[in-house]
């Protein structure tokens, strides 16, 4: 089944290609903050175990502060590594961003993914560019968490005034009509990000197929 939505065209142009340096900078700081956060969520299940045993009131009132300071720790690092992500579009250009994000995907899940940028240098406008990266983002998670698949292919391009991105897996598929039915959020979020910016929104799947979402939207 197929479900595609439409909107107006626009054309744009091109810009100068950003240094690798940024992008490992960039890279390593984010790194940083998310070994951080493991470092942070082994101490918390130290002291869990630690508060499962009997202790005196007070060791057991203390321990349990701490786990909500880092509770609160954890929640900062992870708000601090996601802002990252879009904070790159502004150093590095929506392309290399992609690039960089399909190579830390393939690292974290295991899966075998092949990722294709035509575009590079291209300049985009930070809506679109945070729009986009929120798309493939949202993906991407979606694959690793419901699809089953063992590989994903993500493509970038750009042609006659419009930015394409593309992410299709081999892994279960479902049915459109089931989706629709169940208001899923996933999909409806995608299509509602891709409509504000005037572009197109289609999404190809079946049961055992794979599913294919496809965003074409207008270069700014």
């Amino acid at each position: 089944a197929q479900v595609v939505e439409h909107a107006r065209t626009q054309v744009g142009g091109d810009a100068p290609h950003r240094g690798d340096g940024v992008v490992d900078s960039c890279h390593r700081l984010l790194q940083e903050f998310l070994q951080l956060g493991q470092s942070l969520t082994a101490v918390k299940m130290d002291l869990a175990r630690m508060l499962r045993r009997e202790l005196q009131p007070e060791l057991e009132e203390f321990l349990e502060e701490a786990v909500a300071t880092i509770d609160n720790s954890i929640s900062t690092v992870r708000r601090i590594a996601s802002d990252l992500r879009p904070r790159m579009l502004d150093d590095l250009g929506l392309p290399d961003a992609v690039e960089w994000y399909a190579e830390s995907f393939a690292r974290r899940s295991e899966l075998e993914v092949s990722c294709s940028v035509t575009c590079l240098g291209l300049k985009v406008d930070p809506k679109t560019s945070i729009a986009l990266f929120r798309i493939l983002q949202e993906s991407l998670t979606n694959v690793l968490r419901h699809a089953c698949a063992r590989s994903v292919v993500i493509s970038l391009s750009c042609s006659g005034g419009m930015l394409t991105l593309s992410i299709a897996d081999d892994g279960q598929g479902f049915r459109m009509e089931e989706a629709r039915k169940k208001h899923t959020l996933g999909v409806l979020g995608l299509k509602e990000r891709t409509l504000t910016l005037g572009g197109s929104f289609c999404v190809s799947t079946a049961p055992g197929a794979g599913t294919r979402i496809q965003v074409q939207v207008p270069i700014i």
